[in-house]
Formats: structure tokens, sequence, C-alpha cells
């Protein structure tokens, strides 16, 4: 007993007071706030509502040693709820959560101690108005950076080399018809970055062009390639090319021989069985 007109908790019951402040001290310690230990590791899911089982969780994940239990029991204010609330878990935090005081600024008094030892800028950053600034321009960032990465979640459209194949695949059904159809549609076979960007528009890519076509021309020459893009596929090219070739001389003597039916068009069941025929080694890929 002090003597000084009030009793205090430690006073009342000096094992329970250990309890809270034992907790408390070590939560201040690794969040540097109640307000945030509650926000960001126990009511993640803002429900405001933390169950018994949670709390123990939480307390064993922290490297709390005291009786969690015990603890949650004597948080609640309303010893018949089976959940604990913010009012309940601190009520400082609970009032900084009101004000929009996310880090606790009106209850941090650390900056009055080292004032007198402090520079003229020093000082002036360390007033209210200038933490209160920096904090509500970090809430502000970090909103806008959250609505950016749902928006994007959203966005059905490539946005990487991986999605950027993918959609060409399901639009034009393989990688080599992306690349004739979609891309090379002037057939020189090499695609520049400004051919490249006008396609991405075209296709509705929404990611970084300039990236994905980084990551494409592997070896910097400016220009992309159907090897670039799928080199099994352009293997494949090559193998039938040069099989051709070398049995009819010329592309327009192989396309009469593969051609059988004389129509002028070169349906899959003829390539399929002149592929058989020439002993290409990927009948049913050609």
């Amino acid at each position: 007993m002090d003597n000084d007109g009030f009793i205090s908790l430690k006073e009342f019951d000096s094992q329970t007071d250990h309890e809270i402040q034992s907790y408390k001290d070590l939560v201040n310690e690794k969040f540097g706030t109640p307000l945030k230990a509650w926000m960001t590791c126990l009511n993640t899911q803002g429900s405001g509502q933390i169950e018994e089982a949670i709390f123990t969780d939480h307390c064993a994940k922290i490297g709390w040693q005291g009786n969690a239990k015990s603890l949650f029991y004597h948080l609640k204010m309303d010893k018949t709820r089976k959940f604990l609330t913010l009012r309940d878990y601190d009520t400082h935090a609970f009032n900084a959560f009101q004000r929009g005081d996310f880090e606790m600024l009106a209850d941090d008094h650390s900056v009055r101690h080292n004032i007198a030892n402090m520079s003229f800028q020093e000082r002036q950053d360390c007033t209210f108005s200038q933490r209160w600034a920096r904090m509500t321009s970090k809430i502000d960032r970090e909103d806008l950076l959250s609505r950016q990465k749902d928006l994007a979640a959203k966005d059905k459209g490539a946005q990487c080399v991986k999605s950027l194949k993918a959609t060409l695949v399901r639009k034009h059904g393989t990688i080599t018809s992306a690349w004739k159809h979609g891309l090379d549609i002037h057939g020189n076979g090499r695609v520049p970055f400004g051919e490249f960007c006008v396609a991405m528009r075209r296709l509705g890519f929404v990611g970084n062009i300039q990236e994905v076509f980084n990551k494409i021309d592997t070896n910097q020459t400016g220009a992309i390639t159907l090897k670039d893009l799928d080199p099994a596929a352009d293997q494949l090219l090559v193998d039938f090319r040069t099989l051709i070739l070398k049995k009819y001389g010329t592309y327009i003597k192989a396309w009469a021989a593969l051609d059988s039916n004389r129509n002028g068009v070169l349906e899959e069941h003829e390539l399929v069985e002149q592929c058989a025929k020439l002993n290409f080694r990927d009948q049913e890929q050609a």
C-alpha cells in the first residue's frame, strides 16, 4: 500500500496484475502497440470478436508463457460472453481505434524524454501533427496499394509471360497459330518491340509490356522470334521444313505433293497422312 488514496489492480490482486502486465509488455515489445497486435494478429477476419481458441493460439505464437485461458477470462468485461472485444482487450487501444489513431500516437509519450537532446528539425518531426500526418499518409498509401492489388486480381487479362501464353493458346489454339495470326502478322519471322506493343494492346494485355518483352527476348536483340516464345514449336517447324525441302527440293513442289486432293487447302487429316508417309517424328503435332 502506498497510501495515495487510490487502489490499483496490483494492490488489489497482484497475481492477476502480473499476468496481464507480462502479456502487455510482450505485446508492446513484439508489435509496438496493443492496437497493432489486435489488428494484425488477433482480429485478422475483421469480426471484432476473438474466441478463446484464437486467443490461446495467439499467446502460444508470440511465446507468452502464462495461462492463456486465465488471461482470456480476466480480460473479458462480461464473463458470460464467449468472445473478447477490443474494448476488453485494451481500453486505450479501443479509444485510439475510435478516433482513428491506429498507431496510438496520442498515447506515445516516449519522445518527451529525449526532447532536450534533439535538434530543431528533430523536434519538428516529433510533433504530434507531423507524426499524425505521416500516419495518415501511410494509411492512404496502403489503401491505394490494396485497391490496386484487388483490381489486378479481378482483371482477367494477361499480365505475365505465363498468362500471355495461356491467352494466346485460348484465342488461337496453339502458340504457333498465335505467332502467325496474332503476333508475326506480316510473316517476317521476327516481331520488334513496337509491333509487339500493338499486338499486346490488340490482345488486351494489362501487364508490363516492356518487362514481358524483355523476358521473352532473352538474347536482347530488340525483336522476338517463335523460338524465343516457344522453342519446342519452333524446332518442330524447322524439322518439318528441313524434311520436305530435302525430299521435294522446294516448298511449291512439297505443297503439290501434300495437297493430294488438289483443293488448295491442306486439311488436318491430309497433313497427318503425309507426315506418316514421310516418317516425320511428330505426325500428330504437325
